[in-house]
């Protein structure tokens, strides 16, 4: 064909067509999953050696007969009159089958698919929907909860058959998209029918592996960070996970606990060399200082801020406020995630003390950060200590906005009590050798050496309200976190500001050779454009002198970018500011009180 006006088109050689890709075969694996679950549908609604109804299962005529067979079945039938023998014998089954074709562990992962699948029909039938049979509907819950045990000890063997680089079954389960998905309902009923020492037997090498798994991500990975905090939700979903797991040790790892009861004993002898085994052992052995950490601060994740904001000397500034918003939102989400686990964690026995215990653990160990100099290695860092104030503030937030028009609730206000300041006063927070919160009356001193050493022990007894608690310690982690924070980033501005008036000045004595970058930097000053080496001097010399000043303002403006992506988020600081508006309500009534008493006692008198 010749083109209008133009000339004709050569004729392109012919290409062989590349043969069609083979249709990859089924996977064998897969397909006895799909049949087994279809076989555990049959086993459990439909007699051995019985024929099936006519019409499709969950029509009248096939309720009406489940119902009969049910009454009627005799012993050792498998049906759902006696569930446990059913599924025994298709595990077994299964098990025969491959053993010798399958590898390491494969047998026992279709295993714990066919039991989760099998319970995931058995939900969806339309008879455990619809029933109104009691006795099918009682079978079918017994099916179920038998199929729950059995699922957790299956997952059990997988754990024990599995490598240990491998991921733990039970978050491959959580995951989405996994062969091992759990159907909804199989992890609450599993935690109610399994005893205390399985649950945690499976339990804590799961949360010991979603610690290190949550370390070694960041925020680069905001889809898959999300999946694990879910993961950390979805474990503390019930209230026999959660008290089973509270008594894991890793929520407040030993060496951390040892160092710290050694500085309330004797806080003068506790050295720099042991604040930092504490603070290496809350950080990063620890499993909410995993879930802490993620941050945006260049100083805790650099490639965070290199992929968020890449060339700053050429960024223009919609960009960076975009990649800003970007990593906010991600870490709301996080922070939202993180404080719901918490709060399945403290509604179940031992789950308040062990999240307010760590919290309080970080607090002493970082209160040298109060200082205007310490030392780093002594306290935690600044990314640990702000995503603690992230969980606090929004743990607290029922209380400092949840009230009439947005404003504290003055309700739950009541029950914090300043008490809790008081030396021995509360079993998180020991405050005994840190400065007061607030002045109480001193107690009069003891008369004997039995009432000095009764003085000096712990608190024993009732733990403080859960308000109560977190107000203080919520108090105490914006004193010793965010305003050292705050401290920290005022340095890091002067510095960048100096390292920007230092490169301007090199700009102008040696104008004729152009910034390294393409384009013009919209956070830097226009600098003077005259010809020439108007300073004098090696040109060379200050070309690289240039160069050197370039790179530090681009690491130091990348720096600063991250740490307001923290510091200068707006709904933290509205959070800042409603919970100090709190503070200031609570202060005030006190004062009230205080005053009312003085001038009843006045009247009195």
């Amino acid at each position: 064909e010749q083109p209008a006006g133009g000339r004709p088109t050569p004729a392109l050689p012919a290409q062989p067509l590349a043969p069609p890709a083979p249709t990859p075969a089924p996977t064998p694996m897969v397909v006895e999953i799909d049949a087994l679950a279809a076989a555990a549908y049959d086993v459990f609604l439909v007699r051995r050696g019985a024929t099936a109804p006519t019409g499709q299962p969950g029509t009248a005529a096939a309720a009406g007969w489940l119902a009969e067979a049910v009454l009627e079945l005799p012993t050792g039938a498998l049906s759902l009159a006696e569930p446990d023998v059913a599924v025994d014998a298709c595990a077994r089954a299964l098990v025969a089958q491959l053993a010798t074709t399958a590898a390491a562990g494969d047998a026992e992962r279709v295993l714990c698919a066919f039991l989760a699948g099998a319970f995931g029909r058995l939900s969806a039938h339309t008879i455990a929907r619809r029933s109104t049979v009691r006795d099918t509907f009682s079978a079918l819950a017994r099916a179920k909860r038998v199929l729950a045990t059995r699922w957790w000890a299956a997952m059990i063997e997988l754990a024990k058959a599995l490598p240990l680089w491998a991921t733990h079954p039970l978050l491959s389960a959580l995951l989405p998209r996994s062969v091992l998905s759990l159907p909804a309902g199989l992890l609450t009923l599993a935690a109610e029918e399994t005893a205390a020492e399985p649950l945690c037997t499976l339990l804590f090498p799961a949360l010991s592996s979603l610690a290190k798994k949550v370390r070694e991500t960041d925020l680069r990975d905001s889809a898959g960070t999300q999946l694990l905090f879910g993961a950390l939700v979805s474990l503390s979903s019930h209230r026999a996970l959660c008290e089973c797991s509270v008594a894991h040790s890793e929520w407040l790892p030993a060496a951390a606990s040892q160092r710290l009861q050694k500085a309330r004993d004797k806080p003068l002898e506790m050295g720099v060399d042991e604040a930092a085994e504490a603070v290496l052992a809350l950080e990063w052995n620890s499993i909410l200082g995993a879930f802490l950490r993620p941050s945006a601060l260049s100083g805790t994740c650099p490639a965070v801020g290199m992929e968020a904001f890449p060339d700053m000397l050429s960024m223009s500034t919609r960009p960076a406020e975009n990649a800003q918003q970007h990593l906010r939102v991600c870490l709301s989400a996080l922070t939202a995630q993180l404080a719901s686990a918490c709060k399945n964690l403290a509604r179940g026995e031992g789950g308040r003390d062990t999240v307010f215990g760590f919290v309080g653990a970080v607090l002493q160990v970082s209160e040298e950060r109060e200082k205007a100099q310490y030392d780093a290695r002594s306290v935690c860092s600044d990314a640990l200590m702000l995503g603690l104030c992230r969980l606090l503030l929004c743990l607290a937030a029922p209380v400092s906005s949840g009230g009439a028009s947005g404003g504290p609730d003055a309700e739950k206000l009541a029950t914090v009590s300043a008490s809790f300041c008081a030396p021995r006063g509360n079993p998180y927070l020991p405050l005994g050798h840190a400065p007061r919160l607030t002045q109480l009356p001193s107690a009069p001193a003891p008369a004997t050496a039995a009432a000095a050493a009764a003085a000096d022990s712990p608190v024993v007894g009732k733990a403080p309200k859960f308000v109560n608690s977190l107000f203080w310690l919520c108090a105490r982690g914006l004193h010793v976190g965010l305003l050292p924070a705050w401290r920290h980033y005022a340095q890091l501005v002067t510095t960048l500001a100096n390292a920007s008036r230092e490169l301007k000045s090199l700009n102008e004595r040696n104008p004729g050779r152009g910034s390294s970058s393409s384009n013009p930097s919209p956070w830097q000053q226009p600098s003077a454009t005259a010809p020439g080496n108007a300073g004098g001097g090696d040109v060379a010399f200050l070309q690289m002198q240039k160069t050197f000043s370039e790179k530090s303002v681009e690491v130091l403006l990348r720096a600063k970018l991250c740490a307001d992506v923290h510091l200068l988020d707006p709904e933290a600081i509205a959070s800042v500011g409603a919970f100090y508006a709190a503070a200031a309500q609570w202060l005030g009534a006190l004062l009230d009180r205080r005053e009312a008493e003085a001038e009843s006692k006045a009247v009195v008198e």
